[in-house]
């Protein structure tokens, strides 16, 4: 995964943890897509501090991550999930010919769709 990618999820997880100015400075440089000069001119802040904050925002939310592994387990469960339709849709047409169990497995499979469709 892009290192990009992986912070912004990382701020999406754990940036309500953040203290207020680190989550401006955070929402500025991965929603709003400005760069550190950019940000330190709207906050009034210098860009090597914009820089710091950052740079100790991110340890922070790593810290984090390495102890609760929010992110990891997201996406585990994510994979689990996309295997688990695959099966279920394998199953499904192998009992083709059960009317009640293919109702069932119907029923099944629309929870997983749209539990997949959440992430």
């Amino acid at each position: 995964m892009d290192d990009k990618v992986k912070e912004r999820l990382l701020y999406d997880f754990y940036g309500d943890l953040l203290t207020e100015k680190q989550r401006e400075i955070l929402n500025y440089y991965y929603n709003e897509d400005y760069g550190l000069s950019e940000i330190g001119d709207l906050i009034d802040v210098t860009r090597q501090g914009v820089y710091d904050s950052y740079k100790r925002s991110k340890s922070i939310m790593m810290n984090y991550e390495s102890k609760l592994h929010l992110l990891d387990r997201h996406f585990e469960n994510k994979q689990a999930l996309i295997h688990a339709l695959d099966l279920l849709k394998k199953i499904k047409d192998n009992l083709s010919s059960s009317f009640h169990a293919q109702n069932d497995l119907e029923a099944l499979e629309s929870i997983l769709i749209r539990i997949e469709e959440s992430y």
